[in-house]
Order: structure tokens, then sequence, then C-alpha cells
């Protein structure tokens, strides 16, 4: 709805809760559980583009917008959510890799959540547009050799 109407889009997500004891191979089950969701948004950008180019849908037609969106939103949400921040689903990667001193103080930018994600968003948000749209242009670019080419 946001970007329907051209406003910044955002969205967000209560944390899905497991119990990382109960998970395979300790850290890499972690982060294999927290690239779940983002990996799903890369499906869907995809998904949506295939279809896009496949059926050839014309640009002025309604569903071209419709599955144009679909591919930036979900690339924009996959991007953003491999930042290696913790509570981003970046940072459970992060923690498979990094020594322990590392670990506890990604433990400790945690506990605050979103006010680091907020932080960050307002402090380095000209550099975090940036990347964010060489990131999607680069997808963007590989989905098109796979369909085009």
């Amino acid at each position: 709805m946001l970007a329907l109407v051209g406003a910044p889009i955002f969205g967000g997500a209560k944390p899905v809760p497991f119990n990382p004891q109960n998970v395979r191979w300790g850290e890499w089950g972690a982060a294999l559980v927290a690239l779940a969701g983002p990996l799903t948004n890369l499906v869907i950008a995809f998904v949506a583009f295939g279809i896009r180019q496949v059926i050839g849908v014309p640009e002025g037609d309604i569903w071209y917008g419709v599955l144009s969106i679909m591919i930036l939103v979900n690339l924009g949400f996959f991007i953003f959510n491999m930042i290696p921040l913790p509570p981003l689903d970046g940072s459970r990667v992060l923690y498979a890799l990094a020594p322990e001193f590392v670990r506890r103080g990604m433990e400790t930018i945690e506990r605050y959540g979103i006010v680091v994600v907020f932080a960050v968003i307002l402090l380095a948000g000209p550099s975090l547009t940036v990347f964010m749209r060489s990131s999607i242009d680069f997808f963007l670019a590989v989905f098109g050799h796979i369909f085009i080419h």
C-alpha cells in the first residue's frame, strides 16, 4: 500500500520464536532458520520477475506495475534483512562466523533491537539508499540474464 501511494516503503515483523538448543548444527542451524525469511523474499521477487517476463506483461498494464512493486519490495526486504546488524536476520550468519567476544557485543546491540535499526537508518540514510539501490539493480540484472538471455 505504501508503494502504491508513493510513500517510503518499510515493514516489520515480530521475530519468530525458536529455541536454538533444538536446532541442529548450533549457530549454523540458527543462521539457516534466520535465512528462511529473507530467502523467501528473494524467491518471491524472482518468481514475480519471471511471471512478468515469461507472460510478457506490457509496461503500461496494471499487472506490470503490481509485479514490479512486488519485485522491488521483496528485493528491498531481502537485502535490508541480510544486513549483518542485530536484530536483522543477516546478523545470525555473522553470529555463526564471529568469535565469542564479537557475539557478546552483538547480543548487547540486539537488546536495543529496533532502536538500533532506526538509528542506522537515520544516520546512514543516504549511504543506505545507495547501497539498497545498487543491490536491487544487481539482482534485477541477474534476473534479467536468467529470463531474457
